[in-house]
């Protein structure tokens, strides 16, 4: 056992934080822990540059889960592309795709709804389902949206 296993021989607990680390040894560790634990785990850093920093310090197994609004004065901006960047990233998770999820403290509060709630508000479709227009409808106004 080398000097960097004897750091991550430690008991693991939900809600763990660290604070102190340079970001190589810190990028080392997440990988060793995301291999040790074999599941997905979320990363929040103070502000997105911290987290672009470690996401370019990884491969495949890492998404970014960026907030691309900008604010303008009562407006708000959001990429449809980045839109569908999240949803398809909340899919994953819920479906537990072994991941690293790195996110800033922003994206984090504002933008990840539990995993139980997303699950419910998923509409799926089916080749051969039939649904009526007004039972679509009432499922998302349910969810939040309005009917215009």
């Amino acid at each position: 056992m080398n000097v960097f296993d004897k750091v991550l021989d430690f008991e693991y607990k939900k809600d763990t934080g660290l604070v102190g680390m340079t970001g190589g040894f810190f990028a080392l560790f997440l990988r060793k822990l995301f291999l040790k634990e074999n599941r997905a785990l979320l990363v929040v850093t103070p502000n997105i540059y911290e987290a672009r920093k470690l996401y370019n310090k990884f491969g495949n197994d890492v998404i970014l889960f960026e907030d691309d609004e900008l604010n303008l004065g009562d407006g708000t901006s959001i990429s449809p592309e980045m839109r569908i960047d999240r949803i398809n990233i909340l899919n994953d998770l819920i479906r537990d795709s072994k991941r690293i999820v790195l996110t800033d403290v922003k994206g984090y509060l504002r933008r990840f709804p539990k995993p139980s709630l997303f699950s419910k508000l998923n509409l799926k479709f089916k080749v051969g389902d039939s649904f009526s227009v007004d039972e679509i409808v009432e499922r998302l106004v349910s969810f939040g949206y309005n009917r215009t």
